[in-house]
């Protein structure tokens, strides 16, 4: 599942009685799963068709969702069980100490995983170059990128064993020559790294991609357990790099901020990396102040 897709999927329920029974209600495990079959009823030996809609998170690793679904009459709950992995054209992973694949890097249970190898490798095997990792150029291991011509996978060393606490990087950045994918990242478990936040954020930072000097670029944020809070105003701490609120779209409990990011005609070349500050309100102007880590990397002009 690509991040932020909507994904849809059908169930069926099969009434086996001889009697019709009715949908009292279908509660779904969280908001990004939505479906209306309240009051509706499954003739006797029939069936009945659940269309489920599912809003992707942005960040990559598994992602599940359930409903449980009640019945008139009936001292039962059937649950309806979804999943799948979210994933960037390209997938990144690294190997805990217990020989697990995940999604991030794990130097938090094992502090040892400060210095290690990541796993990059397309998803439709089609060869890529790996431009540069945490901004800088890559360090293979098992390949030569001046005798090897692009390969569809690669391992690739990183190392902030000796980097002091606020050096240790929150989110390991890889940046590739595919057009759909320029820049991954993948989250860095660490003492250092733990995040506190006062806004809910849904993804714990902004992959922003990339966008070419002088010119705009769309970004969205998504706050959980928002309500009817909005976002009043929003800053970047990049010179080179505005921001500003395009729209606010809620979706249950939370709402989606979308943003506009303006790059200036004399921006560096390369991975931008700055925090974006939002003041949050309620409906009685109480407002909470937040800041969140944008990735962005500019191409000149």
């Amino acid at each position: 599942m690509t991040p932020r897709a909507i994904v849809t999927g059908n169930f069926t329920l099969a009434n086996t009685t001889d009697q019709p029974i009715t949908v009292r209600a279908a509660a779904p495990s969280c908001t990004c799963t939505t479906l209306d079959i309240r009051g509706k009823v499954i003739p006797a030996h029939g069936t009945l068709d659940v269309p489920v809609k599912m809003k992707v998170p942005a960040a990559p690793g598994r992602k599940t969702a359930q409903v449980n679904v009640v019945f008139e009459g009936l001292d039962i709950v059937s649950v309806l069980n979804m999943g799948g992995e979210v994933a960037f054209p390209i997938r990144l992973t690294s190997v805990d100490k217990g020989n697990q694949t995940n999604p991030f890097i794990d130097a938090h249970t094992d502090p040892t995983r400060t210095k290690g190898t990541i796993h990059a490798e397309s998803l439709d095997r089609k060869p890529f170059t790996v431009t540069a990792v945490l901004g800088k150029p890559p360090v293979f291991v098992g390949f030569d990128p001046a005798t090897e011509t692009p390969r569809a996978a690669y391992d690739i060393a990183y190392d902030f064993s000796d980097a002091t606490c606020e050096l240790v990087p929150r989110f390991l950045t890889v940046e590739t020559d595919r057009p759909d994918c320029r820049l991954l990242d993948m989250r860095v478990r660490h003492e250092c790294t733990k995040i506190q936040a006062k806004i809910p954020w849904a993804e714990y930072r902004i992959n922003a991609g990339a966008m070419v000097a002088g010119t705009t670029a769309p970004a969205d944020i998504h706050i959980k357990r928002a309500g009817t809070s909005r976002a009043i105003s929003v800053s970047s701490s990049d010179p080179e790099i505005a921001v500003g609120i395009a729209n606010q779209v809620g979706d249950g409990d939370g709402v989606v901020v979308e943003l506009t990011l303006a790059a200036a005609e004399a921006a560096r070349p390369g991975l931008h990396v700055f925090p974006l500050t939002m003041k949050l309100a309620n409906p009685q102007g109480q407002a909470i102040e937040d800041s969140i880590l944008v990735y962005l990397l500019v191409d000149p002009k």
